[in-house]
């Protein structure tokens, strides 16, 4: 519920950068059977619950985001053909601050990743659309989505990605962003579970409003694969 710093962000993204750039496109990964393809926790949400979640959301989201969101589901096979005709990864699929730990009192701080039950191979940029939707609060986050992109991408570089322009990695995390977005509905289907403490509700609704806002932030919609026009 607290939410990630500006520089956790920024140590877990160097971080996962390293991890990325070790397997990118490595094809030794295929090879695993235990390792899905573009295969995430949020992969398949409800569509039925999202007349619901209009009607519960539309006041906090906003007019643009309530008629892009249709159009965003409405696509997502072809966003999941999208994502996978790019490089692909070792992609964690569940990186939020639930499964980091810090170093204390550190003024270099050295993240560990946990939890790589969800592990897939992937877009790269996944993690760090999910990272930064779900984790950092927007107002901590914003006007800073353009550093943390060009930190990933230097780190991919530095760590000898090749032929990974800037500008595609800025489109690939628009296109997870967009994917992401499936992760708001999954969220919400749980909130009036008998099972979901007072804490578990609130840090998913939080959750959902980052998720959207980051898209805002990014102008994700560029990246969809028919064109959409803001009413």
């Amino acid at each position: 519920m607290r939410g990630l710093s500006q520089e956790e962000v920024r140590t877990v993204v160097r971080q996962i950068a390293a991890i990325h750039a070790q397997f990118w496109n490595d094809a030794s990964l295929e090879r695993f059977g235990w390792l899905p393809a573009h295969r995430y926790w949020f992969s398949d949400p409800d569509l039925t619950l999202l007349a619901a979640f209009l009607d519960d959301y539309a006041l906090r989201i906003g007019d643009r985001m309530t008629a892009l969101l249709p159009a965003v589901l409405a696509q997502l096979a072809e966003i999941d053909a999208m994502v996978a005709s790019r490089p692909f990864t070792l992609v964690h699929g569940d990186l939020r601050a639930d499964n980091l730990l810090f170093e204390p009192d550190s003024r270099d701080p050295i993240a560990t990743i946990l939890d790589w039950q969800t592990a897939t191979r992937s877009l790269g940029a996944m993690d760090l659309a999910y990272l930064i939707g779900g984790s950092e609060p927007t107002a901590e986050r914003s006007g800073h989505l353009d550093e943390l992109l060009e930190l990933w991408h230097g780190e991919l570089v530095a760590h000898g990605v090749q032929h990974y322009p800037l500008h595609e990695a800025r489109r690939d995390l628009q296109l997870a962003a967009l994917r992401c977005l499936a992760a708001p509905i999954r969220l919400y289907a749980t909130l009036h579970h008998s099972s979901t403490t007072v804490r578990s509700a609130l840090f998913r609704d939080e959750a959902i409003e980052r998720h959207i806002n980051a898209v805002i932030e990014l102008r994700a919609w560029e990246a969809l694969p028919e064109a959409w026009l803001e009413p």
